[in-house]
């Protein structure tokens, strides 16, 4: 059975599977409290819950956590399904007294977890696989969101693909796979304590690139404010070649709001998921994951 919400109940259909839905009460002083549907023994439960727009990311784990306790109760095997885990980004000890955020979430995750599935968790200094002891899957939708752009005819021939860091040249990769796509990765340089960011690249080189390719696409995993994004547009728009500048991304961390302000920018397109609530998405996670469950026999 597959537990969850609207999105839970769409895979739920896809697989030919019961559903319980979950419902919520929020109270004034901000306490969750999700509430099942209907309660039935079994012995495999997968459980879904979509990050909402506007909800707070501390409430969303929460909700998770309590839903898991509860579902522990009496179900054996529990697979949980997180679209978007968060805190994965605090994967080291910076300064003296932060705390290893990462590591202790996945800790609290894991409690009643007979295995966990996310998409494009944030791994920098620390493989996913490194910080869960139980059976976690990784699954990424960078290629799955180029092939719908090729299918719907969305993309040009020969496109420049661009990361913004060294980090995201894994997905700039995962994005190309087996076509021969131009890419280019910047370095980035951030100042811990003021948070203050730098890029170096190779002026002359990316001045030939820009010029030969007139459709850019900037890959990364997750955008909030934008600020890093924005800065590789700049860098791009000051060779001054009319560029057509698209964006693709997988975790918009504020939902519409994100969106919307990276249209302000002035992108060409815009080509986001569902991982957290939003009405501009271009690819469904649920779809994908419909895909893998049958060819991997996930559940």
């Amino acid at each position: 059975m597959i537990i969850g919400d609207n999105l839970a109940e769409k895979l739920a259909k896809g697989l030919n599977l019961p559903f319980i839905k979950v419902k919520e009460v929020v109270f004034k002083d901000g306490e969750v409290k999700p509430i099942l549907s209907r309660q039935e023994k079994s012995e495999k439960g997968i459980v879904l819950l979509q990050k909402k727009e506007k909800e707070n990311i501390n409430t969303y784990i929460i909700k998770y956590y309590l839903l898991l306790e509860k579902l522990s109760t009496f179900i054996k095997n529990l697979t949980v399904i997180i679209p978007y885990f968060p805190y994965a980004r605090q994967d080291k000890v910076f300064q003296t007294g932060e705390p290893l955020s990462s590591l202790y979430l996945a800790r609290l995750i894991e409690k009643n977890a007979f295995q966990i599935i996310t998409f494009n968790f944030h791994e920098h200094r620390q493989k996913v696989e490194n910080l869960f002891s139980k059976k976690i899957y990784n699954f990424s939708l960078f290629n799955f969101i180029k092939e719908k752009l090729k299918k719907e005819n969305k993309i040009s021939q020969n496109p420049l693909i661009i990361g913004p860091d060294e980090e995201s040249k894994r997905f700039v990769l995962d994005f190309i796979q087996n076509d021969n796509f131009p890419f280019f990765i910047f370095q980035k340089k951030r100042d811990i304590k003021t948070n203050k960011v730098q890029f170096f690249y190779e002026k002359e080189k990316l001045k030939n690139l820009i010029k030969n390719y007139k459709e850019i696409i900037i890959v990364d995993d997750i955008i909030s404010s934008g600020e890093t994004i924005k800065k590789i547009q700049d860098i791009i728009l000051s060779f001054k070649q009319k560029n057509k500048i698209k964006l693709v991304f997988i975790h918009p961390i504020y939902g519409d709001n994100t969106i919307k302000l990276l249209k302000k920018f002035g992108f060409s397109k815009i080509y986001t998921t569902n991982t957290i609530e939003n009405q501009f998405y271009f690819l469904d996670f649920v779809d994908v994951l419909k895909e893998k469950a049958k060819n991997l026999n996930l559940f």
